[in-house]
């Protein structure tokens, strides 16, 4: 297999993530990090074994790297994106692919000037669970797509880490990607529910109702209500109602469960398991899946930039309908296969 020399930009949780899950890619060593907080770079890079802690982001495209991961803050994929493709690198971006449809049409325009593959990290499109649903739907196993509801919980405690970004843009991005490579129509009209709960910058408890050319109804929603106490790190679930039949994903009650003196806990099993010193699961999927194109020349379908950019355009357009009040309807959509 053809050895790629890596380059991470943006050292924050799950720029640590790929770090682990990358001692799983054969055939791929990390070359540098590039984070603004030198300190947190310095100390991934001695953790990984990490050979170079770039002072600039034009030191990691200048250190010899092939590949570039873009782990940044949501709003900060553009410029690092554009960069690396400018300067010859295939890129795989964290999603979302942005936060407006103006850097969305940067990047991929970049990507198509450059000649070089940039690949938006959808991670559900690589986890088994989601992947066997979206097969079993493709095949007519349930008839024509009637209705899809899926949701996504998440523990009170970590908002404070993400709460720098519309949860829609963040989190309903996963559960409205789904959707879209679910039922592969245009979504023609949003409306779309905010709550502050307990949060003063971003809702903590966001719904969607998207309505597609097919004449499906889609529901997304996302909170960050899970009591910390509870020991419940997700909730999240997925169910298809066809004109032939359902199909249906839950993810509590948890299969894998841990009863301690420090109380009652549910693992995550499927997105990330840490086994053997690295990150395995729907993460590992994604990357070897990345590696193998790039090592292949095969282009990248799994999830394409118009898909990305379609997921974007959604979740903007329930963050304006829940702000404003009122249904949006969507007058343009990229065309996807």
């Amino acid at each position: 297999m053809k050895e790629f020399r890596t380059g991470l930009v943006g050292c924050g949780l799950f720029g640590e993530s790929h770090l682990s899950a990358l001692q799983a890619v054969p055939g791929v060593a990390v070359a540098a990090v590039f984070d603004l907080d030198v300190a947190r770079a310095s100390s991934l890079a001695a953790k990984y074994q990490i050979p170079m802690v770039a002072r600039s982001l034009e030191e990691l495209l200048a250190a010899g790297v092939d590949v570039v991961h873009v782990a940044t803050p949501e709003h900060c994929h553009r410029g690092p994106v554009i960069a690396a493709l400018q300067a010859g690198k295939d890129v795989l971006v964290e999603k979302p692919f942005a936060t407006s449809l103006e850097d969305c049409a940067a990047m991929t325009e970049a990507a198509q000037s450059s000649g070089r593959a940039l690949m938006v990290g959808h991670l559900l499109r690589f986890d088994p669970r989601y992947a066997v649903l979206r097969e079993e739907t493709a095949a007519g196993r349930i008839g024509r797509i009637v209705a899809m509801s899926a949701k996504r919980g998440r523990m009170r405690g970590g908002f404070h880490m993400y709460e720098r970004t519309h949860p829609a843009l963040c989190n309903c991005v996963h559960d409205i990607d789904i959707l879209l490579s679910l039922d592969r129509s245009p979504v023609v009209r949003v409306r779309g529910f905010e709550r502050k709960i307990h949060s003063t910058l971003n809702p903590d408890w966001v719904m969607g109702i998207l309505e597609f050319a097919s004449g499906a109804i889609g529901r997304v929603e996302t909170n960050w209500l899970l009591p910390d106490a509870a020991g419940v790190g997700l909730d999240d679930g997925l169910q298809i109602t066809g004109e032939l039949g359902s199909m249906s994903l839950s993810m509590q009650p948890a299969g894998l469960s841990v009863w301690s003196e420090q109380g009652y806990s549910a693992p995550d099993a499927g997105y990330e398991t840490r086994m053997y010193g690295a990150a395995h699961g729907a993460l590992l999927n994604e990357l070897l899946y990345f590696y193998r194109c790039l090592a292949s020349g095969q282009a990248i379908s799994a999830i394409t930039l118009q898909e990305a950019t379609n997921t974007m355009r959604t979740a903007l357009a329930l963050v304006e309908s829940a702000r404003s009040g009122r249904d949006v309807e969507l007058q343009s959509w990229s065309p996807v296969r």
